[in-house]
């Protein structure tokens, strides 16, 4: 998350928070006592469950997000 606080100015913190959101989003409505939908909110999901494969596709739709709309490049994990 390094390369996008810097980019950006969010902290680690905020960056990892805003890609699950982004990328891994979790839908989540309130409801009355009559079932009725009162709001509606996107948090992000966990990568805590995620297995491996499912984490290398996230990281990967992070670093081509990053490389096509901010032109920041994130090297892979094996180049730092």
């Amino acid at each position: 998350m390094g390369h996008l606080s810097d980019y950006t100015g969010f902290t680690p913190d905020e960056m990892h928070d805003w890609l699950k959101m982004k990328f891994i989003p979790k839908k989540l409505a309130v409801c009355d006592g009559n079932g009725e939908v009162q709001g509606e909110f996107v948090l992000g999901g966990s990568t805590r469950k995620m297995n491996t494969v499912q984490f290398t596709e996230y990281v990967e739709a992070i670093r081509g997000w990053a490389a096509n709309e901010l032109d920041v490049v994130i090297p892979d994990p094996g180049e730092l």
